[in-house]
């Protein structure tokens, strides 16, 4: 039996097909791809975007830490940790997690265009 809600992160990679209209097998069989690969990679995901209880993980970075921190939360929840600790848990991971991916990018750009030649 399958899930009611369906995530398509089985059907396709991060740097898979992001639009509708790169998902028509004959262009997966120009660039080199099986044909008959093509057409069942490409029914799939299809059906898959299409469902009505179709998930798309987030796509920002520092996603997977968001994630985490709300999967924490839910098991502190059901494991009935005080609600006190389970948002001071999730606000410091995800912080945590923000500062550093925004700290560092920002950091990166600021050496980049700042350094004196």
């Amino acid at each position: 039996m399958r899930s009611p809600c369906v995530h398509a992160a089985h059907a396709y990679a991060e740097s898979g097909p992001t639009r509708m209209s790169q998902l028509n097998p004959k262009l997966w069989a120009a660039a080199g791809f099986n044909a008959n690969d093509s057409k069942a990679y490409c029914d799939d995901v299809t059906a898959s975007i299409s469902h009505p209880n179709f998930y798309l993980a987030p796509r920002m970075p520092g996603s997977y830490v968001v994630t985490y921190a709300l999967s924490g939360m839910l098991e502190q929840l059901t494991n009935n940790v005080p609600l006190g600790q389970i948002v001071a848990f999730g606000a410091a991971t995800v912080t945590a997690a923000l500062l550093q991916t925004y700290v560092s990018r920002s950091t990166h750009m600021h050496a980049q265009f700042c350094t004196v030649q």
